[in-house]
């Protein structure tokens, strides 16, 4: 599970890493109070999954009294496909240094990994491209991090103390919320500290039952099409097209939204129905999607644990319980194929072998 920038920060928050003063607002928030930010300069920061947020207009810079307004309008956009639904409102602070500090796991050697660079507030891929010898990579287990500094000087002796006291309380945030990355970037040296301006952390998902507290980010902010969804297992992203689209496999789904678009069509969504999906499942999916205002929906299925069988009995049943005034197009193969198209084709709904064709079909009948 990817946290929000102000989900993790308010975990950082809570180990005594200093972050930037700020505010939530979402759309509905018609009282917003700044009196707390002291600086003149605010940054306003789109609340999405995506990197680089900055060179997509994610991040803006204005004055105070002009930031509420601005984030207004961010509230309405959608970037890189992500419809904006909160925005973080944060004092821009004083800039004298930024560093890139992160922990992640490698699940080869089975340890810690703890990744430093000098030159923060850049992506790190790029950095590792451009510049390798920039970034630090030390593995570490759940004794050597309390001494890291001691055991490695010779790469370590350009950082500051400070930034040694936060890597202990990132290895405790890692260790507690069973987390698989936690990161800072930039980390700003202010003059008067380290201040973690941005944050990430990505948690187990296997790990959620045991985190009560972290599961609820997981419907934080979301729509209630959103939250119906995962609740039910769902995989689902909201997009701005008309057409819904349904599929067993991430790769199967991206690959249909690519080809719809290609054919004219405007995909609604993503939705990722997983392996082994029943009949209750696929009536989930529909009864998620009819939330929707919609032309159309495409049903893409690629069977092998999934059975053919299994995704028409669940069209159907959903069929007999919802009225249903849009067309759907379905395409299966695989597994108890033949015996899922005659169940379709009994009540009158043609299924295809081929993706190219159904999407055809669902595009024409929308145009």
């Amino acid at each position: 599970m990817n946290l929000k920038e102000y989900q993790a920060k308010r975990i950082f928050d809570q180990y005594d890493i200093t972050i930037p003063r700020g505010v939530l607002i979402r759309e509905d928030d018609d009282d917003v109070d700044l009196q707390f930010i002291q600086s003149e300069t605010c940054l306003v920061k789109a609340q999405i999954p995506l990197g680089k947020r900055k060179k997509h207009g994610g991040i803006l810079e204005c004055e105070k009294n002009h930031c509420v307004t601005l984030a207004k309008e961010l509230l309405h956009k959608t970037i890189e496909g992500h419809p904006v639904k909160e925005a973080l409102i944060e004092e821009k602070c004083p800039n004298n240094k930024e560093y890139y500090v992160a922990l992640t796991i490698d699940p080869l050697r089975r340890q810690y990994t703890l990744i430093l660079s000098e030159q923060g507030g850049i992506d790190i891929e790029e950095l590792a491209q451009q510049n390798p010898q920039a970034i630090v990579r030390i593995s570490l287990d759940t004794f050597s991090y309390q001494n890291i500094r001691d055991n490695h000087k010779k790469q370590l002796e350009h950082y500051p103390q400070e930034i040694f006291l936060i890597i202990r309380k990132l290895f405790n945030v890692m260790r507690d919320c069973d987390a698989t990355l936690v990161e800072i970037n930039p980390l700003i040296d202010t003059g008067d500290g380290l201040v973690a301006a941005d944050a990430k952390i990505v948690i187990d998902d296997n790990a959620l039952y045991r985190h009560k507290h972290l599961a609820q980010y997981k419907y934080e902010g979301l729509s209630t099409i959103e939250k119906l969804a995962e609740s039910s297992g769902l995989h689902y992203v909201d997009l701005q097209g008309d057409i819904g689209v349904i599929g067993n496999g991430a790769g199967l789904v991206m690959a249909t939204i690519d080809i719809l678009k290609d054919k004219g069509g405007e995909p609604a969504n993503f939705l990722d129905l997983r392996g082994g999906t029943g009949v209750e499942t696929m009536e989930v999916a529909l009864e998620t999607l009819t939330k929707k205002s919609l032309k159309g929906i495409i049903i893409n299925i690629f069977a092998g644990i999934t059975h053919c069988d299994d995704i028409a009995q669940g069209i159907i049943q959903f069929k007999k319980h919802h009225e249903l005034a849009i067309p759907i197009a379905v395409r299966m193969i695989g597994t108890k194929e033949q015996e899922g198209k005659e169940i379709l084709e009994k009540h009158g709904i043609k299924a295809f072998r081929h993706m190219e064709d159904a999407i055809e079909m669902i595009v024409n009948q929308t145009r």
